[in-house]
This record gives structure tokens, sequence and C-alpha cells, in this order.
């Protein structure tokens, strides 16, 4: 089971609010759950950019999945992985592992991924989001019928050069979608707000610890009572669920976990 969430931490008070996956803060926390759950915390704790250069931010972070698609088209799967991918870009086989070194071990197979972004979103800060959409994949490109169906999440990060790299790459499967993909969904942060970013990734941190102290306890429990209403999770063998009451169904019961915080490096651009 894969369930993804990001926190988007909007430097008020309540800096619980978690919505969902995996997606994702790379830099600001981490944790890998040994049933798959990725814990991604992300906090835009300085003062954010203005709504003019988040649209554009989110814009052309749209545009590097579909361009990390197309690159995929003519080169082929592993060479676009390569391409857009972080150096410090984290994939799953089935922890959490570098995958640039994964895919640079990985010879080309001919694999054809095929995915869309039906949904992003964008931090304060303007140099970190993420995307997520459905995918499916083919033996090779000249197949007729997909091997597969799932979800991706594409955690995103502005490069010191300007460009935009894949920090965090994990998936789910599902079964064959029975409706035409969605149109794409953006969400940008509302204005930015004076916040003290001392006191606000202390907030974040004490938030962070609750929440894994409560997982520990009972899984379903505590996502809900950091949730925002439009959480989103992802679930081997189901397709996403929005909303507190959904995720609530797919992870009802307590849920016995083992929790391990990865190495934090290079934590802030600046």
């Amino acid at each position: 089971m894969a369930v993804a969430r990001v926190t988007h931490c909007q430097a008020r008070p309540n800096y619980s609010k978690l919505i969902e996956c995996e997606s994702f803060l790379i830099r600001s926390g981490r944790c890998w759950f040994t049933f798959r759950l990725v814990y991604l915390s992300w906090a835009t704790v300085a003062v954010g950019a203005y709504p003019e250069r988040l649209d554009n931010a989110a814009r052309t972070m749209v545009e590097a999945e579909k361009n990390f698609y197309q690159a995929g088209q003519e080169r082929g799967t592993r060479a676009a992985v390569l391409a857009f991918l972080a150096d410090d870009g984290v994939v799953f086989r089935p922890g959490p592992v570098n995958g640039k070194k994964v895919w640079t071990e990985r010879p080309e197979t001919g694999l054809d991924l095929i995915w869309e972004p039906t949904f992003a979103s964008m931090a304060r800060s303007a140099d970190f989001g993420f995307t997520s959409g459905p995918a499916q994949w083919k033996a090779k490109k000249e197949d007729e019928k997909p091997l597969g169906y799932g979800q991706f999440v594409s955690v995103w990060k502005k490069q010191k050069d300007g460009s935009w790299k894949v920090a965090l790459d994990v998936g789910t499967e599902n079964p064959r979608p029975r409706d035409p993909s969605e149109r794409l969904h953006v969400i940008v942060p509302d204005v930015a707000l004076n916040v003290d970013p001392a006191e606000a990734r202390k907030a974040l941190q004490e938030a962070q610890e609750k929440f894994t102290a409560g997982a520990k306890r009972d899984l379903a429990a505590a996502l809900v009572s950091v949730a925002s209403d439009d959480i989103r999770a992802y679930r081997d063998g189901i397709f996403p669920s929005i909303g507190k009451d959904a995720i609530a169904s797919i992870l009802d019961g307590p849920s016995k976990i083992s929790l391990e915080h990865l190495a934090r490096t290079n934590r802030r651009r600046h």
C-alpha cells in the first residue's frame, strides 16, 4: 500500500494541516513506513511569492512534467528519467533509494510509460511543488494493450540554475480506468503571509512529531486528525481517494507501523 500526502504548511497557527501525498517535503522532512506510506512535509515558512509568480511557477512545473513525458516517448524511459531526476532524487525499490543510481544501472528495456498530469500544486515559495495523474505502461511502444495502470506523483524542486527536477518519484497501481482522464487542476497558495520562519519551523516539527506518534497507534485516526478537507491518498489496488471520509474508509482500523526518519541533507536551498 502506498499513501502519499503533501503537507501544505501555510505558515499560520494551524500548521498540522496535511493534504496528500506523497507526494511530499523531501528536504523538510521525509519518513518511510514499512508498508509504503510516504510522508512528505513541506513548509514554506518564509514570506512567499506574489500570486503572479506562483502561477508562473506552477505553469512551468507542469510544463516540465509534460516535457518529461515527451522525452520518454522520444528518447526512452531510462534517458528521460536520468535527464529529469535530480541528482539526489528519491525513488522506491521498494524502500527509498537514490534514483539516479538506480536508473544509471538499469538498462533501457523499451518499456513504454504513458502518463499525464491532472493535478498540481505549488508551494508558497514558488520553488517546490508536485504533479499527479494517471499512468499506464506497455512492454513495447507498438503493443496495443497496456500491461497495467496506475497513478504517479512527482515532487518537483527548482534548481539553482532555474531548471525544475524531480526530487521524489512514486506511484501506485490500480484497475483499468473506466472514465477518461480529468482535466488538469492546479492549486496555488493564497497571497504571502508575514511569519517568523523559526517559529513556523518549530510548529511544523511539533505537528510532524505528533502525527508520527499518533500514526504508530492508529494510522487512520492520525491522518484524519491532521488532514485538510481535500487530502488525497494513493493506495495500491484502488483509485486515489480524496477527502477525510475517503481516507478514513480505506485506512479503517488500527495499523501497526514502523517509522524511520531518512537522513536530512541539504534541507534548504538558501
